[in-house]
């Protein structure tokens, strides 16, 4: 009698708990939602009831996610920037464009000229930094959220 006793308190405590939200997520929380149509709507969770929540979206509109609607919910779990793989692609590349085009203006390099592993050593040195800077750059503007995927 006492575990019944028990099993029901504890159900009847926990119940209005449940009932708040069934949905992970939290206010001010960034999420990407799925609805049933294919429609993604990324933004912030504004407001949270039992039966769905609202998203102040990317877009300046707000979105009700209702949970009939609701197909699949993603929480962002920070930002990654992607400069260090931008930045080392960039500075390959140019450097190996800057080593093949300057051996033949290896007579313009320096007072009497250089030998060719001389210039192709500047091209790729020079390539290769302002590729990288150039690269890095491109990838620190291309950051992007990292997604976990919370519901269903």
């Amino acid at each position: 009698m006492r575990r019944v006793f028990a099993v029901m308190v504890a159900v009847c405590v926990s119940a209005p708990v449940f009932a708040q939200s069934p949905f992970p997520v939290s206010v001010d929380q960034r999420v990407q939602v799925t609805l049933v149509t294919g429609t993604r709507v990324v933004g912030r969770v504004s407001s949270v009831a039992a039966n769905g929540f609202q998203i102040a979206g990317d877009d300046g509109r707000t979105h009700a996610a209702n949970s009939n609607e609701l197909k699949q919910i993603e929480v962002s779990r920070g930002r990654t920037s992607k400069w260090k793989k931008y930045a080392l692609r960039g500075a390959i590349y140019t450097a190996a464009a800057g080593a093949v085009l300057a051996i033949p203006q290896r007579g313009e390099i320096g007072d009497n000229g250089v030998s060719a592993g001389h210039a192709a050593a500047l091209g790729a040195w020079s390539g290769g930094l302002f590729g990288g800077l150039i690269g890095g750059a491109i990838g620190a503007a291309k950051s992007a959220d990292q997604w976990e995927r919370v519901w269903p």
